[in-house]
């Protein structure tokens, strides 16, 4: 079985930010690990950049207001990035891989078909998020360029080019246009991507918990059937095994859920 069927498109996009626990050993796993301090450093200083502008642009209250509502989000950001590489975040990844396993093992196809429907539901509902927030910082990427065609020269043969964002460069911005863009789309599609994809993963996680109270409603419907059945592979009689069943497996698997 390849191991989390649920995570998986979670998986894929926290990859991308060098944030997920990936499998790797050696040489493999160093490069991931600097790929990640580099991009998230970027970021930083990207961050920084933007809130010099909050100081540049005090005279100008629209300007301002709208640099310090980005750069607030962004600051979030870099504590969230933090407390998706947490350990308490990788324990929770482990014990949904460890429990999925289970389940694909030694679970009826009932129970199977039950955790598969919100394998399917995450997967599209996360889906239709990204895809919604591609679309959406796609169109913040293209805006100043469009603008910059539809832009006229004024009478000195001048024509200020816009940017993504409002940000502090230690040059011209105007002079060395390409790459001030350049600096600005890592920076953004970083900022994007910290909040998207984070958030598509942790939507996964929720859906993963709405999964496992479902599947635990479904053995309390049919308590009985699975008494019988934890009997059958249990040296127990009827009454032990129903104790066994509802007071400690259900009710600690019940607690589990919620913590």
């Amino acid at each position: 079985m390849k191991d989390h069927v649920h995570m998986k498109f979670a998986k894929a996009l926290m990859t991308i930010l060098g944030i997920w626990p990936i499998k790797l050993t050696g040489y493999k796993l160093k490069l991931y690990n600097v790929y990640f301090y580099i991009s998230f450093t970027y970021y930083i200083l990207y961050d920084i950049s933007q809130g010099a502008m909050v100081f540049i642009t005090t005279g100008n209250f629209v300007e301002t207001a709208g640099n310090l509502g980005v750069t607030i989000i962004y600051v979030i950001n870099i504590y969230k990035v933090l407390i998706c590489r947490s350990e308490d975040i990788k324990k929770i990844i482990h014990q949904i891989e460890v429990k999925e396993k289970l389940i694909m093992e030694h679970a009826d196809e009932k129970i199977k078909e039950i955790y598969h429907e919100h394998v399917k539901s995450a997967l599209l509902s996360a889906s239709f998020y990204v895809s919604l927030g591609s679309i959406g910082i796609s169109l913040y990427f293209i805006t100043p360029v469009v603008k910059n065609i539809m832009e006229i020269e004024d009478e000195h043969g001048f024509k200020q080019k816009h940017l993504i964002f409002s940000s502090w460069f230690p040059f011209d911005s105007n002079k060395h246009y390409g790459l001030a863009y350049i600096i600005q789309f890592f920076g953004g599609f970083y900022g994007y991507a910290y909040i998207v994809y984070a958030g598509a993963f942790f939507f996964c996680i929720l859906k993963y918990c709405i999964g496992q109270i479902k599947i635990l409603q479904h053995i309390f419907k049919n308590l009985n059937h699975y008494i019988v059945k934890f009997s059958e592979k249990n040296p127990l009689i009827e009454e032990q095994s129903h104790q066994l069943m509802y007071t400690k497996l259900c009710i600690k698997e019940h607690q589990h859920i919620i913590e």
